[in-house]
């Protein structure tokens, strides 16, 4: 008997949901972004592009596509050729992304006209209106420079590929409780004889929508799923049995727009190629001179180098892309892409993962044993020695820390892939997840560093005139300050967004609610999380780093070089005779410098030579070479390494 109720179904989904749509034009052409057409049913209409606001005043593709399914029913009755055109160009219009002047292409009002007068007359026998929205007033008469429009020719009408219907549309219609009470409850005898006037191909799809779990739906090759209805943008959620639970398609526009995660890519590369390089230079600075930096100063270095494994896992996020690292293959149907709720399945997805949450949560860690040694400076006579002698304990906590949470996390299988970023993080799609293993274990370590700069500041402040107070503690505080300052509003603000998203996504995804998310919060996360690796440089900037960098700089130059040191060249002479024979120490010898070949190689050498060249040789008379007749000058080159003498020529 279900195979008379099509008309109901017809009257109750069109006069309800016809009528929820609000009539008006769309947005000023200004605001409207092109991006790809994501609808099954007007993909094959000769254009691949589509903008937002459309001219049914939908602003996301999503819900263009959620409205654009309740005339599934009018489609069905074929009453016109151009039924399926003509909506596609209502609320999937072509989008012309050179044109600034009209974007947008809808239909022209003679498209329009003929649509409604086959139309109309179905949807009165059914006690529906034609909608507002739809009003052909609304559209050009026809298609010109100053409004360009849409129309139809006979051979186009040919060419438009036959209909079919998705599994994802008849859970639309099958799984509205509303619906079908009134299908249930209607007398539909009293339709007996409009619904003889269906092919069978409707009387079929009748069956589905009244009957979705039966044998209707294998002969129309259709998945059952009427689970997800209750979120938004149903047609791209899909049941997974196995893990029993609603998990949206890859590359749907579910939470956020298309160019919503285009602008968080282009941020994503920015940031990530910035971040890295200070953060090598940061890490490479301390490395230079370890020494110098202790504890508390040294535990930055290790903030630092989790900041460049956090970076790393972007790194490895950009090069295998966003489909190959987020999504993953339906057990139903492998062609289908899905967003990943198992990590562990997808090996890009896991690798992400862990450098991740791994080094997020490290950052936090080693940002408490950061507040936590300073702390213990400035309110104890702890020396930078004494504060090294707990840095097993202070290792144990920083990294074993960040990998328990990490191990639990892939335990329990709460590795999502990410709608924005396109990256794999803890609990991206479960609420629970989030609050337990994210929102409750940084709020903790977060709170914990706040208390001990505070109390450390007040303790700082009363010793401030004090002749007794920690050695150096002045010093540390003030390089701390500016660190301190941004790192816990980074922090802070990352902290937030997850509360933000803990508290509000269960609205973002429900079908009945209007709330979105704030795509500028989600953005402000990615950079935040991205600027740690800048953030260790305001640390490690100073005059000492820069001579550092300078002598070392220095030194592989002239090292690169590969040049021979050579001593001065030097000469005497003898000037005078002996005053009495016999008496050797009254002999005077003059000893003057000729020239210097050498090029020193650093800074000590040049100081050698100068010390060398200016210093006057005496040789004892006995080691005096014994010149030839005739000849009262000496030459004495040394010029070797070791500084022994070389050969005399006389």
């Amino acid at each position: 008997m279900w195979t008379h109720l099509w008309p109901i179904w017809l009257s109750l989904w069109l006069g309800a949901g016809l009528r929820g749509v609000n009539a008006g034009g769309r947005y000023d052409d200004s605001s409207v972004v092109c991006e790809p057409i994501k609808a099954h049913m007007c993909d094959s209409l000769g254009y691949n592009q589509t903008g937002m606001p459309n001219f049914g005043n939908s602003t996301r593709q999503a819900d263009a596509l959620t409205t654009l399914e309740t005339f599934i029913p009018l489609v069905m009755t074929q009453c016109s050729p151009d039924i399926q055109f003509f909506l596609c160009a209502v609320y999937i219009p072509v989008c012309q992304s050179d044109v600034e002047i009209q974007p947008l292409i809808g239909p022209c009002r003679p498209l329009c006209e003929r649509v409604r007068q086959r139309c109309e007359k179905t949807l009165m026998g059914f006690n529906s209106v034609w909608p507002p929205v739809l009003a052909c007033h609304r559209f050009p008469e026809t298609n010109s420079h100053d409004h360009m429009c849409m129309e139809r020719s006979e051979d186009d009408r040919r060419d438009i590929p036959k209909f079919s219907v998705s599994s994802s549309s008849i859970i639309n219609l099958q799984s509205n409780p509303l619906f079908m009470q009134k299908a249930i409850d209607t007398d539909h005898h009293q339709f007996h004889d409009l619904a003889g006037q269906f092919s069978n191909s409707r009387v079929m799809l009748n069956k589905l929508i009244l009957n979705g779990q039966t044998s209707a739906q294998n002969e129309m090759g259709q998945t059952p799923s009427g689970r997800c209805q209750n979120l938004r943008s149903p047609s791209h959620w899909h049941f997974v049995e196995r893990l029993d639970r609603c998990v949206p398609e890859c590359g749907s526009d579910v939470q956020f727009r298309e160019e919503d995660k285009a602008l968080a890519e282009k941020w994503m590369i920015a940031l990530t190629v910035i971040s890295s390089l200070t953060g090598v230079f940061t890490l490479v600075s301390f490395l230079l001179d370890s020494n110098r930096h202790q504890y508390p100063e040294r535990a930055i270095c290790f903030i630092t180098l989790a900041a460049l494994g956090y970076n790393f896992g972007y790194v490895i996020r950009l090069i295998v892309g966003r489909e190959a690292t987020s999504c993953f293959p339906s057990d139903q149907n492998p062609d289908l892409l899905l967003l990943t709720v198992e990590g562990h399945r997808n090996p890009a997805c896991f690798t992400v993962f862990l450098f991740l949450n791994f080094f997020s949560c490290a950052i936090t860690s080693w940002w408490l044993i950061t507040t936590l040694t300073w702390f213990l400076s400035i309110t104890t006579k702890l020396t930078a020695k004494r504060l090294s002698h707990y840095v097993t304990y202070y290792h144990i906590f920083g990294w074993g820390w960040p990998a328990s949470i990490t191990i639990l996390l892939a335990v329990m299988k709460e590795m999502h892939g990410e709608e924005f970023s396109g990256t794999c993080g803890p609990a991206a799609q479960d609420d629970y997840g989030l609050l337990v293993y994210v929102i409750l274990p940084e709020s903790i370590q977060f709170s914990l560093s706040l208390l001990l700069l505070l109390i450390g500041l007040i303790v700082m402040l009363s010793k401030a005139g004090a002749e007794d107070g920690p050695t150096g503690f002045k010093d540390i505080a003030m390089k701390m300050g500016l660190y301190t300052i941004l790192f816990v509003i980074a922090k802070g603000l990352i902290l937030a967004t997850f509360i933000y998203e803990y508290s509000e996504r269960s609205s973002w995804l429900n079908r009945t609610s209007t709330a979105e998310p704030t795509v500028d919060l989600f953005l402000l996360r990615l950079c935040m999380g991205l600027l740690f690796g800048v953030l260790s440089g305001t640390w490690i900037i100073s005059q000492d780093t820069k001579q550092v960098w300078k002598r070392e700089v220095l030194h592989f130059c002239c090292w690169s070089k590969n040049k021979k040191v050579a001593y001065p060249t030097v000469a005497y002479s003898r000037q005078s005779q002996p005053k009495a024979e016999g008496n050797p120490e009254s002999q005077e010898t003059e000893y003057t410098t000729l020239h210097s070949t050498s090029t020193p190689a650093s800074q000590r050498q040049l100081q050698r030579q100068k010390r060398m060249q200016q210093q006057v040789v005496q040789l004892p008379s006995h080691h005096q070479p014994n010149p030839q007749p005739g000849n009262s000058r000496a030459t004495l080159y040394s010029d070797n390494h070791n500084g022994s003498s070389g050969q005399f020529f006389l």
